[in-house]
Parts: structure tokens; sequence; C-alpha cells
């Protein structure tokens, strides 16, 4: 009967070790849209659009109607109410599944303030910067 209740006990730690190594792997994939949800929660227009590919600032631009990324982000920051603002801020991003592929990785995200559900990201010279999203 104490093997049998061993066997079990370490199957649980097992797995748990896995979940925990699977949500670790996947919040460190998230490291970038963290950083972007940080400088927008934040109100740092710059940082935000350093992180944002120049196709990604256009269409930021676009959506909030701003001629420029940075104001296109601080009309976005303005938008938030204090508690998305903390939030974004705060908060550790949910990332429910990464895929690669070459210098580019596509992130699916839980619920956020910026209603981010899959972001793409761009690696190149070791760095890595939001592409699209949706």
């Amino acid at each position: 009967m104490w093997k049998k209740i061993g066997i079990g006990v370490g199957f649980v730690v097992a797995l748990l070790a896995i979940l925990v190594g699977c949500h670790t792997f996947l919040s460190h994939q998230g490291a970038t849209v963290q950083r972007y949800f940080k400088a927008v929660g934040s109100g740092d227009a710059n940082g935000a659009c350093a992180i944002l590919e120049p196709s990604a600032q256009a269409k930021l631009e676009l959506i909030e109607q701003a001629s420029t990324c940075p104001q296109a982000v601080t009309k976005l920051h303005d938008s938030l109410s204090q508690a998305q603002r903390d939030s974004l801020v705060n908060d550790t991003i949910s990332v429910s599944k990464s895929t690669s592929s070459g210098s580019s990785k596509t992130l699916t995200l839980d619920d956020n303030p910026l209603h981010m559900s899959i972001v793409m990201i761009y690696k190149h010279d070791g760095h890595e910067t939001i592409a699209d999203w949706v």
C-alpha cells in the first residue's frame, strides 16, 4: 500500500514540476510583450514605440488616430483606467501558447487590458520587437 502511495505522490510531484516549468517557459516567451505592457501602463511612449516594429507603430497610429507612435501610445495610455494601467505595470502577462519559426514567434495571450490576444514577435540581432497583434 505504501508503495502505491509513494508512486502516486511521486507522479503528482513530477506533474507539478512539469506544469511549473511550462508556465515559466511561457512567461519567459512573453518578456517582450511584458516590457511593452509596462511601458504603455507607465506612460513611457518612447519606450513602448522602441519595442514595436515600424509596421506595428503605423498600425497603432492608425488605431489611435495619431500622427506619431509616441502620440498614439500617449492616447492609448490616457484611454485606460488607473486600474488597467496598474495591471499593465504590475501584473505578469499570461501566455497560453507559444509557437516559433526561425526568427519569429507567435504568442497567444490570456485576457489583458490591451485586448491583445495574439502577438507576433520578430527577433533580429538578439533583439525582439512586436511586429503585429490581433
